[in-house]
């Protein structure tokens, strides 16, 4: 049984040969605040008090993807 690497363990062994460029970081970071509003939104709807966090990675969303920020998203290219 194959273990399933999680976004920042795949994103370390991509970069394990050379320096991480500016694309493959903003896409880590992309991926990981993907990844933790959904752990967010599942938590906020089992009951637990997750909505300020929730609201600030949100924020943080709608912040990379807004047409006055120039951050490189290949994955959204």
């Amino acid at each position: 049984m194959t273990a399933k690497l999680t976004n920042l363990e795949r994103w370390r062994r991509e970069q394990s040969g050379g320096a991480a460029g500016p694309t493959a970081l903003a896409d880590l970071i992309f991926s990981l605040l993907l990844d933790r509003e959904d752990e967010l939104v599942a938590e906020a709807e089992a009951g637990l008090p997750r909505h300020e966090e929730l609201a600030v990675v949100r924020a943080l969303l709608r912040l990379i993807l807004s047409p006055n920020v120039r951050m490189p998203l290949s994955g959204l290219q």
